[in-house]
């Protein structure tokens, strides 16, 4: 099994100890619940009604809500954070890169000025494959055996 599944596995089982422990504090704290009312479709239900069928469809109704809960932790949330910061990122970088066009655009005289200047300089100056073609015309060039 991956690690994934296993984590999810062992979650929902102390989930499902936790939940067993809470019920049983709860019930033990209170004390007997058989005046429990429980107002269902306007009508009164008491615990004491129940019998042991209805306290299993109680449990397995339980018991798929805490998975259900779980697994909407599990799943959903951090879906709900990640998609978002996602987007939040993607539009972050996206006004960045606006900026720099923007910034490219209103300095492009200024880049233009530069690029004129390097290209006299350059030419001024001479390449560097013009002064090695003059090397080699006025004898700079020898050929050893």
């Amino acid at each position: 099994m991956s690690r994934v599944i296993k984590t999810l596995a062992w979650t929902m089982l102390v989930a499902l100890a936790l939940s067993i422990a809470f019920v049983v504090a709860v019930v033990c704290s209170i004390g007997p619940l058989d005046q429990t009312v429980i107002q269902l479709d306007d009508g009164p239900l008491t615990l004491a009604q129940f019998h042991a069928g209805h306290w299993l469809v109680a449990f397995g109704a339980v018991t798929l809500a805490v998975i259900v809960t779980l697994l909407v932790v599990v799943l959903v949330v951090p879906f709900a954070v990640l998609v978002p910061l996602t987007i939040a990122a993607l539009v972050l970088v996206g006004a960045l890169i606006m900026v720099a066009a923007i910034a490219a655009l209103a300095f492009s005289p200024l880049i233009v000025c530069a690029a004129l200047v390097w290209l006299i300089w350059r030419l001024a100056r001479g390449s560097d494959r013009s002064r090695g073609r003059a090397q080699a015309l006025n004898g700079g060039a020898t050929i050893t055996g």
